[in-house]
């Protein structure tokens, strides 16, 4: 096991997942700009990818709006002809606007965060962020060390020797409890949840719960999203505070030094 004076990496902040850059105050953060495979795009090529899908965007609403009107004027005039004008415009909004609506009531009665059972004595713990240590735990909340993810069971350590920030590298783990961040893996969820939790080390029991939904839109929503280089989103989620803000939070209603 190494030893040695700890200086934390230059990370970024990719695909939602908040990292710590170096010279960066507690809970800063840092962008990298990334396609869905990771690989790193340059700015031209973003946006030439961002206005072909918004092209063919416009061009499938332009094609839906001239049918419309096209259908719409072989009606005689009459309530037939204000029916197929009211049954244009729900058919590609009224799953979106139920499900905004529906938003709303998981938001207030699934979404937040869940305290369970708070730990008492609680020296450290393992973070969510991959195997690098989380500094703020440390530098910020008191807690006498930090560790990464393991990976082959060792992990990385982050704490201070007479108020030196030091690294302890492969590292048998200290940690009685970790932070785990999990999503929604099945593919074309309408009401994706994020969710981070604080769990035992290494049973697994879940000691609390920040839980974020959003909705994905209505079914025009998402196939006109498929046309991005983005791919399908959240277009609604329930209101909430910072990332951060929630982290914190979430540690320090549930990890008592």
């Amino acid at each position: 096991m190494r030893r040695k004076p700890y200086n934390p990496p230059v990370q970024g902040l990719r695909h939602g997942d908040a990292y710590k850059a170096k010279g960066a105050e507690p809970g800063q953060q840092c962008v990298v700009k990334g396609d869905d495979d990771g690989e790193e795009i340059d700015s031209g090529t973003f946006e030439r990818r961002l206005g072909m899908g918004g092209l063919a965007v416009f061009t499938l609403i332009g094609l839906y709006i001239f049918a419309g009107y096209k259908f719409v004027k072989t009606i005689k005039p009459g309530y037939r002809k204000w029916l197929a004008i009211a049954a244009l415009v729900l058919i590609p909004t009224a799953d979106a606007i139920v499900g905004r609506i529906y938003l709303q009531h998981l938001c207030a009665t699934e979404s937040g965060l869940k305290v369970y059972r708070v730990a008492q004595g609680v020296e450290g713990f393992i973070g969510a962020w991959g195997s690098e240590p989380d500094a703020m735990p440390v530098e910020k909340f008191g807690y006498y060390f930090s560790e990464g993810m393991p990976m082959n069971g060792q992990v990385k350590r982050f704490s201070k020797k007479n108020g030196q920030p030091m690294m302890e590298n492969d590292a048998l783990p200290k940690s009685k409890f970790r932070v785990r961040l999990t999503r929604d893996a099945e593919t074309g969820t309408i009401f994706p949840r994020r969710v981070v939790r604080v769990e035992t080390f290494p049973i697994g029991e879940v000691l609390a719960a920040d839980i974020q939904l959003g909705f994905s839109g209505g079914w025009a929503e998402r196939f006109l999203g498929g046309f991005s280089d983005a791919g399908v989103g959240v277009v609604a989620q329930c209101k909430a505070e910072d990332s951060i803000v929630r982290y914190e939070k979430l540690i320090l209603s549930t990890l008592k030094r």
